[in-house]
């Protein structure tokens, strides 16, 4: 699907249609789609819904302190080693921020990290890729500082979140599903930014699929699939379907043209002999 508008002069005009293009490659932002058209019994549907607002950051708190000797505003305050003062270094507990590869969870200068010396705030500027900060001012030896800080890390919802349904025609209540960010709308793999993200449901033609919190849809062959995106209540911000095709017929198998005249000459020899064995002995006439 792609969102399409058209721009003339000081004129623009917004189509607030959305067009349908079999082999389009981007989905527009806010939205779902499903990965096919179409799925078997058995199957996995995956389905992907792209929108910034769910890549929300996520937010830790270092600390340091006492100091043991003065650092200047040149210096950098490291979120993984705990630089200049690792001694004195910690994280809060629950901490996701990744101090062995701080790339994967890049900082955000917006929101900005909240740092205070002694209990007071001073600006700081980050270098996000390095995981580290500068603070504006002079930090002398035996003070504290602290630092709420801001970075990218993968998103995750769950099911209980509330952000997809995904029903059938046979299952109208459908199942909740979760979802995953990912670094594309064809990848699998994890992003802390993308604003991409990856659900799946299985679909299945055993009543037992009806039951909530499987993770397994309900459908029968010719089902319409429905993938809901909603605002985490009530409120559906967009809709994606799919069809499902039920099971592929299994082929009958049709032997080779040898086997057919093999088997009609065994055929044949069996319906000769059994005539021969059945048919009324003839009596000859006496001259």
């Amino acid at each position: 699907m792609k969102w399409v508008s058209i721009a003339s002069g000081s004129f623009l005009l917004s189509l607030i249609t959305v067009v349908t293009i079999a082999s389009a490659d981007h989905i527009p932002e806010d939205s779902v789609d499903f990965q096919s058209d179409s799925y078997l019994f058995g199957e996995t549907a995956s389905f992907i819904v792209v929108d910034e607002d769910l890549s929300r950051p996520a937010s830790c708190t270092a600390s340091w302190g006492p100091i043991s000797q003065t650092v200047f505003p040149s210096e950098w305050w490291s979120l993984s080693s705990g630089e200049p003062e690792p001694q004195v270094f910690s994280l809060n507990e629950g901490c996701t921020y990744d101090v062995l590869d701080p790339p994967k969870t890049p900082l955000r200068s917006e929101p900005a990290p909240q740092v205070k010396v002694n209990g007071i705030a001073v600006f700081a500027s980050v270098d996000a890729d390095a995981g580290s900060f500068a603070v504006s001012t002079r930090v002398n030896a035996s003070s504290t500082l602290s630092a709420v800080f801001f970075f990218d890390a993968p998103n995750i919802y769950l099911p209980t979140d509330g952000l997809i349904i995904v029903s059938s025609s046979s299952d109208a209540e459908g199942e909740p599903a979760g979802l995953r960010e990912v670094a594309g709308e064809k990848e699998d793999t994890d992003s802390p930014d993308s604003g991409i993200f990856l659900g799946q449901v299985d679909l299945s033609n055993n009543t037992d699929a009806l039951a909530k919190g499987d993770g397994a849809v309900y459908v029968q062959g010719g089902d319409v699939l429905t993938a809901r995106y909603l605002d985490g209540g009530e409120v559906q911000i967009a809709e994606a379907q799919a069809t499902v095709q039920g099971i592929s017929p299994t082929p009958t198998p049709i032997p080779a043209a040898g086997s057919v005249a093999s088997v009609a000459l065994a055929l044949s020899l069996a319906a000769i002999l059994a005539w021969k064995l059945t048919r009324p002995e003839s009596t000859k006439s006496e001259a």
